[in-house]
């Protein structure tokens, strides 16, 4: 019996996902002086020339000649050129001062308000974080943020990772922001339920943001104990002991820990649901194999059922996902050929009872179907629905057929499934 095998979904991907914290740097507002201008005041002689050889009109006073009387006008307009001198003598001083200590009136170009992502690596000096920073905007004037960072014994902390924050910043606040937490970006991995541990190494060798290598990984594996796996596996297969979940990759992460950490959740996993160690191997396998055949969680502890029963009666599960696996290639692309290959141990058409190894990494909903299957006399299950997963159980053939022209009548209005 050929079953219809349901693929497990793809995920969101090893993109770096953001904090959703609202709690972002606010940028230091610097206001440059505003342009001091003085207007120059020229004075002529108030009084009219009178020409030699015109007499007076009066006589000349008598008595000794008088002091000459100083004009106050005259006085004004002197002091007012003095102190604009002076004034645009201390405007050039302080103008240099405040730029010195604003950077950003130096700065030519930059968006209120906007934000930038900058990637501080691990190690970093006071003058890389400075480059980094003044080239992504953040800060005007590289030299100023090395004399705040240096003069600043909390700038120490400034650890490695992503941080967005706002641009046009003082030293002084750009220091504050990357010693935010909430400014720090996660990087985030998602796992999805089914995936299996070849997809997993895909995924993280293919994720930018996630600096671990598909050869680290491998090479990791090949220790399973050093990766806290209980019981011996065979071939050193980890399959079915990477739990499903989202993980936030810490700056200096390796393979060794993320898997440690998988396996980790996966082992606090069967404790919760009291799974006995020496049953772990055995529904790892099972629970893989459930994952695989329905996507939606109610249906699960009815496949479980079915799956015991027909190891029961001594059937062979005919679980297409299986034989794929053995033989490394997508459900979709098995040959009959495939299925009737008894060389390849997970073909579960030719060979009773369980797989030798998980053929996926459940999740939480799998392993408690397994351990809490539903009452049912099934035998035979397909999914009639691609799109939604429905599935229908049968206890007899003759119904599971019914089911399977379902599934054909809707393919047949849905090319292309």
């Amino acid at each position: 019996m050929t079953e219809p095998q349901w693929a497990p979904t793809s995920g969101t991907g090893a993109y770096p996902s953001r904090r959703s914290s609202a709690h972002k740097a606010v940028p230091e507002k610097s206001t440059a002086p505003g342009t001091r201008s003085v207007r120059r005041v020229t004075a002529t002689s108030a009084g009219a020339l009178q020409s030699p050889s015109t007499p007076p009109s009066t006589p000349p006073p008598s008595g000794p000649p008088r002091k000459a009387r100083r004009n106050p006008a005259g006085l004004i307009v002197a002091g007012v050129l003095a102190l604009a001198l002076g004034l645009s003598a201390g405007y050039t001083g302080v103008t240099k001062s405040i730029t010195d200590r604003i950077p950003f009136l130096n700065q030519v170009s930059a968006d209120v308000g906007a934000t930038a992502t900058v990637d501080i690596p691990n190690g970093a000096t006071g003058s890389q974080i400075a480059t980094i920073l003044a080239n992504a905007g953040v800060v005007g004037n590289a030299s100023n943020f090395v004399r705040e960072f240096t003069n600043n014994p909390d700038a120490r902390r400034i650890g490695p990772g992503r941080f967005e924050i706002a641009t046009r910043l003082s030293p002084a606040a750009a220091v504050t922001a990357l010693l935010d937490p909430t400014n720090k970006v996660e990087i985030r991995l998602v796992v999805p339920e089914g995936f299996t541990v070849q997809q997993i190494i895909d995924r993280v060798d293919t994720a930018e943001d996630i600096p671990i290598a598909a050869v680290d990984l491998e090479a990791a594996i090949e220790d399973p104990a050093g990766l806290g796996i209980p019981v011996e596996v065979p071939d050193n297969n980890i399959e079915g002991w990477l739990f499903p979940a989202t993980y936030v990759i810490a700056d200096d992460e390796t393979a060794v820990s993320l898997l440690t950490t998988m396996v980790t959740r996966t082992i606090q996993e069967l404790n919760a649901q009291a799974v006995p160690e020496a049953d772990r191997e055995s529904t790892l396998i099972k629970a893989s194999l459930v994952e695989r055949e329905v996507r939606n969680d109610g249906d699960k502890p009815k496949v479980a059922r079915a799956i015991f029963n027909r190891i029961a009666a001594g059937m062979p599960l005919q679980i297409d996902a299986a034989v794929a696996y053995g033989i490394g290639i997508s459900g979709t692309q098995l040959t009959t050929a495939n299925l009737q290959d008894a060389s390849n141990p997970y073909n579960t058409y030719i060979h009773t009872g369980l797989t030798p190894t998980p053929i996926s990494n459940p999740g939480s909903a799998a392993i408690k179907a397994v351990m809490h299957p539903a009452d049912g006399s099934w035998l035979f299950w397909v999914t009639v629905n691609l799109d939604t997963g429905e599935t229908l159980f049968s206890t007899t053939y003759e119904e599971h057929q019914q089911g399977v022209a379902q599934l054909r009548e809707w393919q047949a209005k849905n090319p292309g499934h």
